[in-house]
């Protein structure tokens, strides 16, 4: 399905619904089984401390697969800023995992962690930041191995070039019309030394 036919935020109510959210992941999705769905949408989101989301799991006959796309806004930062304040892949220190960064559009980065060895546990994801706040993440995890598998697991069901394509799908700026900047997280003080 093409992000045209994506669900659209209504003028009444700008950002999307549970099921809208939902809906627009598993557009991406089509001829995979999709055992489980979860979704959060902005309109649920905008209120409270819950962030939105979509979540399918899928069962590709050998193993069960979670696809997430995690939304939330920060405080706008300068296109300078937000590649300092990024994490530099070079400094991650995790040899199991290879992060790629590479501009957007000339104002947005786009992030790509995918471990050397598709293992249980491990996640593959995209992530999508913009100057003006807007934060989008697609990832794709595998399950645990079942009792009695031995050795790795299988590429995921979903390539980079359909995680990519999500995380770029435009339905999700969209879908952050009207939802709230996070708050940044609180620093903690010192504890005053004691006796003084």
């Amino acid at each position: 399905m093409s992000s045209d036919s994506s669900p659209v935020p209504s003028a009444a109510a700008p950002g999307l619904t549970d099921e809208q959210m939902v809906a627009a992941l598993a557009g991406h999705l089509s001829g995979h089984r999709v055992v489980g769905t979860r979704g959060i949408g902005t309109a649920s989101a905008a209120g409270g401390a819950a962030r939105p989301l979509a979540e399918l799991s899928i069962d590709d006959g050998k193993q069960h697969f979670v696809v997430t796309v995690d939304l939330r806004r920060e405080p706008a930062v300068s296109e300078k800023e937000l590649a300092r304040a990024a994490v530099l892949c070079d400094q991650e220190g995790r040899k199991s995992v290879i992060c790629t960064r590479v501009p957007r559009d000339g104002d947005a980065l786009l992030t790509l962690r995918r471990p050397l060895v598709p293992v249980p546990g491990l996640s593959w994801s995209y992530a999508l930041a913009t100057p003006s706040g807007d934060r989008v993440t697609v990832t794709e995890w595998s399950s645990a191995a079942p009792v009695g598998a031995a050795g790795a697991l299988p590429d995921p069901p979903l390539d980079l070039g359909r995680l990519r394509e999500i995380v770029l799908d435009p339905v999700w700026i969209r879908a952050l019309t009207g939802l709230p900047v996070a708050a940044p997280p609180e620093v903690q003080q010192p504890a005053a030394p004691l006796g003084g």
